[in-house]
Formats: C-alpha cells, structure tokens, sequence
C-alpha cells in the first residue's frame, strides 16, 4: 500500500510557539467557532439519536490525531477496530474478528 504525504504537515522548528499572540485577531473567530458549536449542541438535543451524527465525528477526530502523533492510520482502519475486528497489516487483505 502506497501512501501519499505529499500535504504531511511540516511544522516550523523554532518559530513555535509564537512570541506574541493576536488576540484581536483570534476573538472573532473563537466567537463565532463557540456560536457554531452551541446550534450543534442545541440540534444534538432535539434528535432522538445523536449518535447518527457523533460516530462520523469520532472516526474523523481518530485519524486526525494520529497523524498528529506522528502514525498514519486510515478510517477504514479506525472504522475496523472500532467495530472488534483487529486490524490486518499493511499490505494484507484480510481482516479477522
């Protein structure tokens, strides 16, 4: 299996974190990320199952963070061990349970 890390984040040695923050510049935006996140919290209330909409969210926020940490892992790999089967190695077209 190939994979791309042609748009893998390259962070800045030295240049982080930043000596002065912009906290005319970043308000704004917090404000209205906060806005956003209560009309989602308001909607997730009134649905009978929320689930629908969080189980996505999770897988998304997985992938996310292992990059983060340095290791690639794909959603269907996520989506695979959350659902109890283990995960087959790269290259493997198996999967067991």
């Amino acid at each position: 299996m190939q994979l791309d890390t042609s748009q893998a984040v390259t962070y800045h040695d030295g240049n982080f974190p930043p000596a002065r923050l912009d906290y005319a510049r970043m308000v704004p935006a917090l404000l209205n990320a906060t806005d956003a996140l209560a009309r989602y919290d308001q909607m997730l209330k009134g649905m009978h199952n929320s689930e629908i909409f969080l189980a996505p969210l999770r897988g998304q926020e997985a992938v996310i963070s292992s990059r983060m940490e340095g290791t690639i892992s794909t959603l269907d790999e996520i989506l695979l061990s959350g659902g109890g089967q283990s995960v087959p190695p790269i290259g493997s077209s198996k999967c067991t349970t």
